[in-house]
């Protein structure tokens, strides 16, 4: 169990830089989590969220990271040629939406 303190401790003592590395401003992340600026700026630089706090701004950068991870694979996409124009996307999806039925 210890092992998990630690951990825990340490991601929230990386907090500010994930938050300053992320493209959210931090007035967006009070407002997505519901933390007053007062009391997010004060644990921000004293590093003391509860529990409940880092969930929910973690909730917030790992929807994120979901969408940069997308980006980057689509980019390779891209990069790789395996790409559709639209119309055969929409034929293609035509195609399953009969089968279905």
């Amino acid at each position: 169990m210890y092992p998990e303190v630690l951990n825990y401790r340490k991601f929230v003592a990386s907090l500010p830089n994930r938050i300053k590395n992320s493209s959210f401003k931090s007035l967006k992340l009070i407002e997505k989590t519901g933390i007053s600026k007062a009391t997010f700026y004060k644990k921000l630089k004293t590093k003391s969220f509860s529990i409940d706090e880092v969930e929910k701004i973690s909730k917030v950068l790992y929807v994120e990271e979901l969408i940069d991870a997308n980006i980057r694979k689509g980019e390779q996409d891209i990069a790789e040629g395996r790409i559709y124009k639209g119309k055969e996307v929409l034929e293609k999806l035509r195609k399953q939406l009969q089968d279905r039925v």
